[in-house]
């Protein structure tokens, strides 16, 4: 019987049942070995994770150094999808956001475009409007986190232009009323003019 106390051996027997049981999670690839691809089962990557999470300076460096290798080495290859445009930024928010350095997280947002546009702006432009919403709501819990009541206003109005467009009405409204209570909270006339406009 083999010895489950150790993490190595608890790794080697989850890989041999995720290998026998051939569940490969979509785009779980690690490279290729000659013609052969080589997949990592998803069960090994949620243990393999775990294990990282387990040791929390550890995992922070990692998340920190992913962000870092998203933002500075990764490029869209000519004449992908937009999405994959951003992909670096979108990749980079996400690691910061687990780690809870969201000063980081929100300046990778707020970034400019060589469009011209930040990035969740630019996805709007290019009609990502489903992938926003979980993203606007990131950032909208940033917000509240940093305390940042006219940014927490500005996001609530981008969820309510998200969801009008995808037509759900009756959300889009909520978060116009919220936007609305917080533009005459803090006095900001110019969100006020713009939330009645939405």
């Amino acid at each position: 019987m083999p010895d489950c106390t150790h993490p190595e051996t608890v790794l080697e027997l989850l890989k041999a049942r995720a290998l026998a049981q051939e569940e490969w999670e979509e785009g779980a690839w690690l490279g290729t070995d000659g013609a052969i691809p080589l997949r990592q089962h998803n069960l090994i990557r949620s243990v393999a994770y775990e294990l990282l999470k387990a040791d929390t300076a550890v995992w922070q460096t990692a998340e920190r150094i992913a962000a870092e290798m998203w933002l500075n080495h990764y490029e869209a290859v000519p004449e992908t999808a937009n999405l994959e445009k951003v992909r670096g930024y979108l990749e980079a928010f996400e690691h910061y956001f687990e780690i809870e350095e969201y000063q980081m997280a929100y300046e990778i947002s707020d970034q400019f475009l060589e469009t011209g546009n930040e990035v969740f702006g630019q996805l709007f432009i290019w009609g990502y409007f489903q992938e926003l919403i979980p993203l606007y709501n990131k950032l909208l819990f940033i917000a509240r986190e940093i305390r940042e009541r006219g940014q927490e206003g500005n996001i609530l109005g981008n969820l309510g232009n998200a969801c009008a467009v995808l037509g759900n009405a009756v959300q889009a409204i909520d978060y116009y009323q919220q936007h609305l209570t917080i533009a005459r909270e803090i006095s900001d006339l110019s969100g006020e003019k713009a939330v009645l406009n939405n």
